[in-house]
């Protein structure tokens, strides 16, 4: 009935309005993260990459992963018949690439959608959101470096790494990110079979999280603190600890031993070989010791140092290398 009087009346007759509205446009708070990991990554000079999610069974064998478990109805091409269950395969593609163009050294992400058999009882897959990393030329620790930015950013606590073997990374350079709600997704190095697979020659790092667990975790926020105006003492540290101690665990240990005049620790060397006893390796720490209101005397930092070396030897059964 509207309608049919509006055209008696004539359309060109009726003035053009734009409703009002009490609701403003915004980005929803999944919205603004992604904005946020999108920021801190390229201003930690890596390069937004977007590989198409379709892969070929030589793709997942390369990439040393296990075959995808869903098949597409109607592919565009015969061989890319796969949906992606990782990132990892479209983005070691295009380092592939750069390194077949002379350009090594590439830092690449993507955050985008993986995809999995439906679980018990559905219909559709399981679709998930995941941020993948990879690093050209670069280690593992380098990789744990960008996700402790990720981390810090968005104001989340402090995960474990636990290290066990993952498909497709190196088998002792490798952990899953745990935190209480279970794996947040995985830090390590590309495998050296999968690297000459691809022929890409040098080593890659990796950092694969899965964002739905990540984006769930509690925001715990950031602390300020004042910065102390007096100087600050560095003293390095080597321990010989098993092959099965994480170098995180040992960290852990100083910060604590230290207490509050730890005002820093940095992992710089992880030795294996000749000079250290088999199944152990040598992780060697810069530790920067600093008080808020004091000069540090030499018998301060003799205790502080001290006390450290006690408690890695008495909790991770390390030896101090001199």
């Amino acid at each position: 009935m509207i309608e049919e009087v509006a055209r008696h009346h004539g359309y060109a007759n009726i003035e053009r309005t734009v409703p009002r509205s009490s609701r403003r446009g915004s980005l929803s708070p999944r919205q603004l993260d992604r904005r946020t990991l999108r920021q801190l990554l390229v201003g930690a000079g890596l390069s937004e990459a977007m590989p198409v999610p379709f892969l070929s069974t030589t793709d997942m064998d390369r990439s040393g992963l296990p075959p995808a478990p869903l098949r597409l109805a109607n592919p565009l091409t015969a061989e890319e018949a796969w949906l992606r269950p990782s990132l990892r395969p479209g983005l070691l593609r295009a380092l592939a690439y750069n390194a077949s163009h002379r350009n090594q050294g590439v830092g690449l992400f993507e955050i985008g959608r993986v995809f999995e058999a439906p679980g018990a009882g559905e219909r559709l897959p399981d679709e998930r959101e995941h941020l993948g990393v990879v690093m050209g030329g670069s280690a593992a620790p380098d990789a744990v470096e960008i996700w402790e930015l990720v981390r810090r950013r968005l104001g989340l606590a402090p995960a474990d790494l636990n290290q066990v073997p993952v498909d497709g990374l190196h088998p002792t350079r490798c952990a899953w990110l745990m935190a209480g709600s279970g794996v947040l997704g995985v830090v390590g190095e590309i495998a050296p079979e999968v690297i000459e697979s691809f022929e890409i020659g040098e080593r890659v790092a990796w950092l694969g999280l899965d964002l739905d667990m990540v984006l769930a975790e509690p925001r715990i926020g950031g602390r300020y603190e004042a910065i102390s105006r007096f100087p600050s003492t560095d003293l390095d540290l080597a321990f010989e600890v098993g092959d099965d101690v994480p170098a995180q665990a040992v960290e852990a240990t100083l910060r604590t031993a230290g207490a509050d005049l730890v005002a820093s620790v940095e992992l710089f060397d992880s030795y294996r070989g000749d000079q250290v006893a088999d199944g152990t390796r040598s992780l060697a720490y810069t530790l920067r010791l600093q008080a808020a209101d004091r000069t540090l005397t030499d018998q301060d930092i003799a205790a502080v140092r001290q006390a450290m070396i006690n408690a890695v030897e008495a909790d991770h059964g390390g030896r101090l290398r001199t």
